[in-house]
């Protein structure tokens, strides 16, 4: 038997277009919540690597509070949101907010001081948190919906369109 040929995503989505910004001008524009401070193996710079072995440029802008206050994403929520509805971004990506429930601070909550906040069985807040450990697990919820959010405006753009982009949550696991 003959096996029909492998067909890669962008050949089984014929009825999308690809993004105008992205193949004309050759600029991959990506939006990325809860990026995380500056290292040499960030999902953006990984990104800005791969795109330039391809003859393509990229434009990351990271929002994450590990980076200032100033790049905390409910400051940026609104005009973001709005720029991605404007075809602004050819990708968003958001890593909603570890600290409140990844599997690292369930394992050795003391080697970095942080604990978690909330589990499986308590996604709202632990029965033990102190009310600052609970504001945290109240803010790890407003931003996990701006993420939900961003995501379906990335997915309604696409919808209305027809140009392809692409929307990706990280979610972290919770070992209970």
């Amino acid at each position: 038997k003959r096996r029909p040929p492998r067909t890669t995503p962008a050949e089984t989505r014929t009825t999308k277009t690809i993004n105008t910004n992205f193949v004309g001008e050759k600029v991959l524009r990506a939006l990325h919540w809860f990026g995380g401070r500056r290292h040499p193996w960030t999902l953006g710079r990984a990104i800005v690597a791969e795109a330039k072995r391809r003859g393509y440029q990229a434009e990351i802008v990271v929002r994450d509070t590990a980076r200032g206050k100033k790049h905390d994403v409910r400051i940026h929520a609104e005009k973001d949101l709005a720029n991605i509805k404007k075809d602004r971004y050819t990708y968003f990506q958001a890593g909603v907010p570890c600290t409140t429930c990844a599997v690292l601070w369930f394992r050795v909550p003391w080697l970095y001081g942080i604990w978690p906040v909330r589990s499986r069985r308590h996604p709202k807040g632990l029965p033990s948190n102190t009310p600052a450990m609970q504001e945290e697990a109240r803010v790890g919820d407003e931003l996990q919906e701006l993420s939900v959010e961003a995501v379906e405006a990335m997915a309604t753009l696409e919808e209305e369109t027809g140009v392809l982009v692409a929307a990706t949550l990280e979610n972290p696991d919770d070992p209970e």
